[in-house]
């Protein structure tokens, strides 16, 4: 048998395992930025919630301005109905149009004196005639 002769093992300082090193910059940053997403959903999610209150308040004042308008509506036509309106006029005195009288009145052209007083004057006491019986 040969004899092999070792090579004497030389102490060579072996690196010890490497520990992996946190950086505190990456901690930092994480932090951060998870922190920030955080309070960003935060953010969104309160502006959601006061966005949608906003919009149960709005259509809370639009129904009731549609009932409003409903209600004012119907009020509009019976105060326009014609038989209230012809109701009215009778109890203030008013009468339909069957019985008035037209009265035509000559230009004078630049005159003091019509030429036809006479057309005139019976005008005139057509007039007093219907105030008469009016009055």
């Amino acid at each position: 048998m040969p004899s092999h002769k070792r090579a004497p093992r030389s102490r060579t300082a072996v690196p010890a395992p490497r520990r992996v090193r946190h950086h505190v910059g990456f901690a930092v940053f994480a932090s951060l930025l998870i922190g920030g997403m955080v309070i960003g959903l935060v953010t969104l999610n309160a502006l959601l919630a006061q966005t949608s209150f906003r919009i149960d308040d709005l259509q809370t004042k639009l129904d009731g301005l549609a009932d409003r308008h409903t209600v004012l509506t119907r009020q509009a036509a019976h105060l326009s109905a014609p038989g209230r309106i012809a109701d009215w006029a009778r109890r203030n005195g008013m009468r339909l149009p069957d019985d008035i009288e037209f009265l035509h009145v000559p230009a004078t052209a630049g005159r003091s004196e019509p030429a036809d007083r006479g057309l005139l004057d019976a005008e005139e006491s057509q007039i007093r005639r219907i105030l008469e019986a009016a009055g």
